[in-house]
């Protein structure tokens, strides 16, 4: 008989589902054949709602839907619900913390990879800096684009172009100047970057530095800065996002077929590196060589 699962301080959801012979009756009108096959579905915990291909968990009641075939359904239930009794019985928590690691670097790489698109470009109408000189700058106190921060800057460096990228990205100011504060004390202004900012907060927040709310999404207006910029400044960035934006699709090519759009990343390694034809053939990752274990579906925001 198929071990209940069942938590002394939380009760099911659906208690008479947890039987594995009870929820693969619910697939008898199942018709999504090019979906995750319901023999997978089911001993990942989930039953059939009867509703497109929406299906639910016995045990944590998570629902799921929009499968596709190369989706491993307890992949994707570690993911979706780390801290479902059942999947972390089955599965055991080595195997979901491997999941959840994956998917954060996923979601750090993806957002780092949109961060580049992010170009600095000076303000040629501060007239607080037209004075001064390279020789007169120190190199640690001059910002990525080349320039030295100004005077409201240096006052609130949240005014930098590389804070302002995090903000918009919804992160707390007081999240990103806490990283501030480490990039500066630790590398200068002159590694006042976006990405440099988001590897302190990710570390900060892997090490347990940062408070829950700290990482809570900014809902407050964006802070805005407006700049006087020519129309050589403006063909300039525009020359820029184009030819980062051509290398960024070349990134995300397949790096076996080098044709369709990797979708498929790796466990326990979390490399993302394949698309969904190329992935079935590999048995070991071909950036690390370990051995793959397992596999899930990214999406990528728009």
């Amino acid at each position: 008989m198929e071990n209940l699962y069942q938590p002394p301080h939380r009760p099911m959801k659906y208690p008479n589902m947890c039987i594995t012979q009870s929820r693969f009756v619910t697939f008898s009108s199942w018709t999504n054949t090019n979906t995750a096959d319901k023999e997978s579905l089911v001993d990942a915990g989930f039953f059939y709602t009867g509703n497109e291909d929406h299906v639910r968990c016995f045990d944590c009641g998570i629902g799921l839907r929009s499968w596709e075939a190369e989706d491993d359904p307890l992949v994707e239930h570690a993911r979706w619900s780390p801290t479902c009794r059942f999947i972390i019985e089955k599965k055991g928590q080595e195997f979901i913390d491997a999941v959840q690691t994956a998917v954060r670097q996923l979601e750090a790489e993806s957002l780092l990879g949109h961060l580049e698109f992010n170009t600095t470009v000076s303000n040629p109408g501060d007239t607080e800096n037209e004075n001064i000189t390279s020789q007169s700058v120190v190199e640690k106190d001059v910002l990525p684009c080349g320039r030295p921060p100004t005077a409201a800057e240096r006052k609130n460096p949240l005014l930098t172009n590389a804070a302002q990228a995090l903000v918009e990205y919804r992160y707390l100011p007081k999240t990103v100047k806490t990283a501030i504060d480490i990039v500066l004390q630790e590398k200068g202004w002159r590694e006042l970057t976006s990405s440099n900012l988001l590897r302190t907060i990710l570390n900060l927040s892997n090490n347990g530095q940062l408070n829950d709310d700290t990482m809570q999404p900014f809902l407050q207006d964006k802070i805005h800065i407006n700049k006087k910029r020519s129309l050589e400044q403006i063909l300039d960035i525009k020359q820029k996002m184009i030819h980062e934006n051509r290398e960024m699709k070349e990134r995300m090519l397949c790096k076996i077929c080098c044709e369709n759009i990797v979708c498929i990343a790796f466990l326990p390694c979390g490399h993302l590196i394949s698309c969904s034809l190329c992935a079935p053939s590999l048995g070991n990752c071909p950036v690390c060589r370990t051995e793959v274990k397992g596999s899930f579906r990214a999406s990528f925001a728009v």
